[in-house]
């Protein structure tokens, strides 16, 4: 990855200065790059979480559904936000406004940033449940595993009272996770254990499906995620 120090600095200090000509696309692409080679840039996440709030709150706001993915993932991979953040509400009251139009890896960014960040409200995640248990088999199968795992990892503690939630976590027991534990249960070399995982598309069963995993390739699990 690229870590050029000076050339970022020099990047975060001109986004600073037109800050306030940055779009939707401007505030998440910016928030990405950082987020993604780890750079912790406080004064320019402070102005593209003020930035991006402003926009949000317009009465037509122009974030479509990669922006607000990409604005979940990055500031909270960067923890630059808790659970009671605005910019986290808006985001969630956004994304509702544009679910139909997330796709699986879209969809599965969003909800790792709010799961990530703690996010707790009950009402948006009860509707996106909903919204996903109401997407065709067809949709899912376009989805990568590591997609699903942050999809079910986010959604499961929100699903108990939807009658159709068995049916999508029946799915991904039997698309992802099944997969993952017979190559687990596989010998391999190094080489070949990465290639297996990339082909996959799945690198673990996250905090709460690890148990079944376990169960399933027969190790002692003591305790799960919410335990």
């Amino acid at each position: 990855r690229f870590k050029d120090d000076v050339l970022m600095h020099h990047i975060a200090g001109e986004a600073l200065r037109k800050m306030d000509r940055f779009s939707p696309q401007h505030v998440a692409n910016t928030a990405w790059a950082y987020a993604t080679l780890g750079r912790r840039a406080d004064a320019l996440f402070k102005a593209l979480e003020a930035r991006a709030l402003q926009l949000l709150q317009e009465d037509a706001p122009d974030f479509v559904s990669l922006d607000l993915a990409l604005c979940s993932w990055s500031f909270a991979w960067l923890e630059h936000v808790g659970p009671n953040s605005p910019l986290l509400h808006a985001i969630a009251d956004a994304s509702l406004r544009r679910l139909g139009e997330f796709s699986t890896q879209q969809l599965a960014n969003m909800l790792w940033g709010l799961d990530h960040a703690n996010y707790q409200n009950s009402r948006f995640f009860e509707t996106v449940v909903q919204w996903c248990c109401s997407r065709p088999m067809s949709f899912w199968q376009k989805a990568a595993g590591e997609e699903m795992v942050s999809v079910m990892t986010a959604l499961r503690p929100y699903a108990s009272g939807n009658a159709q939630w068995r049916e999508l976590e029946t799915f991904f027991t039997n698309e992802t996770l099944r997969p993952l534990a017979r190559f687990l249960c596989t010998s391999n070399s190094s080489d070949g254990y990465v290639q297996g995982l990339r082909q996959l598309r799945t690198y673990h069963a996250g905090a709460l499906y690890t148990s079944w995993l376990f169960e399933e390739i027969g190790i002692t699990f003591l305790g799960d995620g919410d335990d």
